[in-house]
């Protein structure tokens, strides 16, 4: 009876809302609008600080914001990444990015190899400690159906302008900026594809509004177990979110061992609300 519901996620989207409150204001201002908006670039102007506070702002717009994504190693290290080029550092956010994109496929690998260790590939990862291939490491979670089509294409052209930035390049320093910015821009989509919290992916219940749960099938998958699992919690239909920060769960129903569908759940949480 009971789904796995994404409770544990991070986020930052003031500067999403800033662009969306500017664009709405181009077009019909209201000092209300005006107050909204002044009030995010000031927040932004504190955190990020008065000297080049413009240019700054100009980056972070670039980027985006940081969109929903589950809790793992790769939180801390994209928001330093975020932090660099935000704030003018280009070279250091391309190198880190890139090297993001390396350890996210190393976890990925050292992670769940030894369930799948009844896979040809497997024999090929069974005893390093790190890799640096990554067509190796690419190929092999393709066959273990770890990543997501969309997330092997970004991966594919990560690891291209990796080799033309890590690499001895003369003309690096020309395209620097727009490097690290594609850099960022590849990681962020990879990172906030194959761990999201909300959005399309196969393993998600979509059809309750606001709410995010794992499909029943999708549970036991290896991926989903170790990254996924861990930022969840297993509840009725019925269950009520008391807090958040910390967080409380009431759920109290007794709801048996009857196994339902996905679709049933759903019906249950939506008239539930």
């Amino acid at each position: 009876m009971k789904r796995y519901r994404i409770l544990l996620f991070d986020f930052d989207t003031r500067i999403n809302v800033l662009v969306k409150l500017e664009e709405i204001c181009h077009s019909n201002p209201t000092l209300q609008l005006q107050h909204q908006i002044d009030q995010i670039t000031f927040e932004l102007r504190i955190y990020y600080g008065e000297k080049g506070f413009e240019q700054k702002l100009q980056n972070l717009k670039e980027i985006g914001g940081k969109q929903f994504s589950i809790i793992a190693y790769h939180n801390v290290l994209l928001g330093q990444i975020r932090e660099s080029f935000i704030n003018g550092y280009y070279y250091p956010a391309l190198t880190a990015a890139c090297a993001l994109g390396e350890r996210i496929l190393n976890h990925l690998v050292l992670d769940l190899r030894e369930l799948y260790n009844n896979t040809d590939d497997y024999e090929k990862v069974k005893d390093k400690k790190s890799f640096s291939n990554w067509d190796m490491m690419i190929k092999t979670l393709t066959s273990w159906n770890i990543l997501l089509p969309n997330v092997i294409e970004k991966f594919e052209t990560l690891k291209t302008l990796r080799h033309k930035s890590i690499h001895f390049n003369q003309n690096l320093i020309n395209d620097l900026r727009a490097y690290s910015l594609q850099s960022i821009t590849l990681i962020q989509k990879i990172l906030f594809e194959q761990f999201s919290a909300f959005g399309n992916q196969p393993w998600f219940i979509t059809s309750i509004p606001g709410e995010i749960y794992l499909k029943k099938e999708w549970e036991n998958n290896p991926f989903i177990a170790k990254y996924y699992i861990p930022n969840s919690a297993l509840v009725g239909h019925k269950h009520k979110i008391l807090n958040v920060m910390p967080l409380s769960i009431e759920d109290l129903v007794d709801y048996g061992d009857e196994v339902i569908s996905d679709e049933k759940f759903s019906n249950f949480r939506r008239n539930q609300n």
